[in-house]
C-alpha cells in the first residue's frame, strides 16, 4: 500500500509542477503580447506568432489579471 501512496504523491507533485510551469508560460506569453501591442505590432501578426486567432489573443489578454498595483505610500 505504501508504494501506491508514494506513486500517487509523486504523480500529484508532477501535476502541480506542470501547472506552475504552464501558469508561468501563460504569464510570459501575455507579457510578450502586451509588449508587442505597445510596440504597435499588428494584432494579426502577434496572434499568428502565438498560434492564436485574433479572438483568442484578446481572450487571453482579457482573462489575465493585470499587474499588481504599486504599494500605497501611506501604508
Amino acid at each position: 500500500m505504501e508504494r501506491h501512496l508514494k506513486n500517487i504523491d509523486a504523480a500529484s507533485v508532477e501535476i502541480e509542477t506542470l501547472e506552475l510551469r504552464i501558469d508561468q508560460a501563460r504569464d510570459d506569453l501575455v507579457r510578450s503580447l502586451c509588449e508587442a501591442m505597445a510596440a504597435q505590432v499588428p494584432v494579426k501578426a502577434a496572434a499568428a506568432a502565438a498560434s492564436m486567432s485574433v479572438a483568442e489573443l484578446f481572450d487571453a489578454l482579457r482573462q489575465h489579471p493585470g499587474p499588481a498595483a504599486p504599494p500605497d505610500e501611506n501604508g
